[in-house]
C-alpha cells in the first residue's frame, strides 16, 4: 500500500510538471488565429472523449500499472511532434497524441489511489490522501507556471521538449507499481464492450446518483472551459509576457496547494456540499465580473477560479468515489469526465469565433450566465439532496 501511495504522491507531481500549462496559448498563437486555436483545443478534447471510456475501461480490466505506463508514454510523443510544429496540421496530430494520452491517465490515477486504499481496508484515509495528492498536483503545476513562462521567453518550445523527458521518466516509475487487489475481471472481448457501459449505471443508477452527477458534470464543464481556453486567454487580452502569464498562473497554483492542503480541515468544517457550493460561486463571480473589472481585478479573479477549483476537485472526487464500485471505477471516473468536457467539444468553433469577433471576457460573461441557467433548475430538483445533513 504504502508503495502504491509513494508511486502515487510522485506520478501525481510530475504529472503536472507541463511546463507549456501557462504559455501553450500563447506559443500557438504566433503561427494560428484564435479560432484555429479553439480547434486545436477541441482535438485534444474530442479525442480524449472518443478514448475516454474504452481506456478507463482497460485500466479497470488490465490494470492500473500499463494503463498508466502507457499514458505517459503517449503524452511524451505527442508534446515532442508539438514542438516541431510550426503548422496547423502538426500542431493538430500533436494535440490528437495528446488526448488519447490524457484519457489514459484520466480516472487510471485515481482509481490507483482509491483502490490501494480499499485493498488495505483504509478507505477511511481517502480524504487525506486526495488532499495530499492534490496539494502535490498545484505545487507541480506552479513549478512548471514560472518556470514554463520563463524558459518560454528565450526557447520557444522548452517548455513542449523539457515536459516530454520529465514523463519518460514518470512512465518508468510506474512500472513499480503494484496492482490492487480488487474485484477485477478476467479480459475478453465481451467484458471490454459491457464494461463500457458501466460508468454511465454507476452514474445514473438512482434518483441520487443522478442529481449529483448533473450537477458535477454542469459546474466541471464550466471550470474545464477555464481551463481550456478562458484564463491564458484572460491574461493575453490583459497584455501579459510568458513571464507575467507564468506568474498570474503560479500565484493561483499556489494558493490552491495552499487551500488542498487544508482541506480536510474545511471539509470537517463545512462539509463537501457546502465546499461545492462556494466553490462554484466564486467560479460563477469571476465569469460574471470579469467584463467589468480592469486588469488588476480581472488578474484577482483568475487567481480566485484556479484557487477554488482545488475544493471543488477534491470535494467531488469524495462524493463521487462514494457511491461506485471498485471494478467500475476507472471506468465512471472517465465517463464523468468525459461528460464535463462534452460542452467545450461541441461548441469550440463558435467559443474562438465568439472570442475573435469580441474577447474573452465576453465570453466569460456569456459563460457565466449559461452556466447560471443550467444550474438553477438543478438545483431546485436536487433541494432535498444538498440541504439534509452530510
Amino acid at each position: 500500500m504504502h508503495r502504491n501511495l509513494k508511486i502515487g504522491y510522485a506520478l501525481a507531481f510530475i504529472n503536472e510538471l507541463y511546463f507549456p500549462v501557462a504559455i501553450w496559448l500563447l506559443f500557438f498563437l504566433k503561427y494560428l488565429d484564435f479560432t484555429q486555436v479553439a480547434i486545436l483545443g477541441a482535438l485534444t478534447t474530442v479525442s480524449s472523449n472518443l478514448f475516454e471510456i474504452p481506456t478507463g475501461a482497460i485500466a479497470d480490466i488490465l490494470g492500473r500499472k500499463w494503463t498508466l505506463f502507457w499514458s505517459f508514454i503517449i503524452s511524451s510523443i505527442g508534446l515532442l511532434v508539438i514542438s516541431t510544429g510550426s503548422v496547423f496540421s502538426i500542431f493538430a496530430i500533436g494535440r490528437i497524441i495528446n488526448g488519447l494520452g490524457h484519457s489514459l491517465l484520466s480516472g487510471t490515477h485515481e482509481s490507483l489511489m482509491y483502490d490501494t486504499l480499499k485493498s488495505a481496508g483504509k478507505v477511511s484515509k481517502y480524504e487525506q490522501v486526495v488532499s495530499k495528492k492534490t496539494t502535490l498536483v498545484w505545487i507541480g503545476l506552479f513549478l512548471s507556471s514560472i518556470l514554463g513562462g520563463i524558459i518560454y521567453d528565450f526557447w520557444n518550445v522548452g517548455p513542449f521538449v523539457i515536459s516530454a523527458g520529465v514523463y519518460v521518466l514518470a512512465a518508468i516509475l510506474c512500472l513499480f507499481i503494484q496492482e490492487p487487489e480488487i474485484d477485477s475481471e478476467t479480459f475478453s472481448l465481451a467484458n471490454y464492450v459491457k464494461q463500457n457501459t458501466q460508468g454511465f449505471y454507476e452514474l445514473f443508477k438512482n434518483k441520487r446518483t443522478t442529481q449529483i452527477t448533473l450537477l458535477l458534470v454542469t459546474i466541471s464543464a464550466g471550470y474545464f472551459f477555464a481551463a481550456k481556453i478562458l484564463g491564458i486567454s484572460q491574461a493575453e487580452q490583459y497584455g501579459m509576457s510568458g513571464k507575467g502569464v507564468g506568474l498570474l498562473f503560479g500565484v493561483g497554483f499556489i494558493i490552491a496547494a495552499i487551500a488542498s492542503h487544508y482541506y480536510p480541515v474545511m471539509k470537517n468544517k463545512f462539509g463537501n456540499l457546502r465546499l461545492l457550493a462556494i466553490a462554484t460561486l466564486l467560479l460563477l463571480t469571476s465569469f460574471i465580473f470579469a467584463k467589468f473589472v480592469g486588469v488588476i481585478l480581472g488578474s484577482l479573479l483568475i487567481i480566485t477560479r484556479i484557487a477554488s477549483s482545488t475544493s471543488f476537485g477534491n470535494a467531488k472526487s469524495v462524493v463521487v468515489n462514494g457511491f461506485i464500485s471498485s471494478k467500475n471505477r476507472a471506468t465512471s471516473l472517465s465517463t464523468l469526465a468525459l461528460l464535463s468536457q462534452i460542452p467545450f467539444a461541441v461548441s469550440f468553433y463558435f467559443v474562438g469565433k465568439y472570442i475573435d469577433n469580441y474577447s474573452p471576457n465576453s465570453f466569460a460573461f456569456l459563460l457565466g450566465i449559461l452556466l447560471i441557467v443550467f444550474l438553477v433548475p438543478q438545483l431546485f430538483l436536487a433541494r432535498k439532496i444538498l440541504f439534509r445533513k452530510e
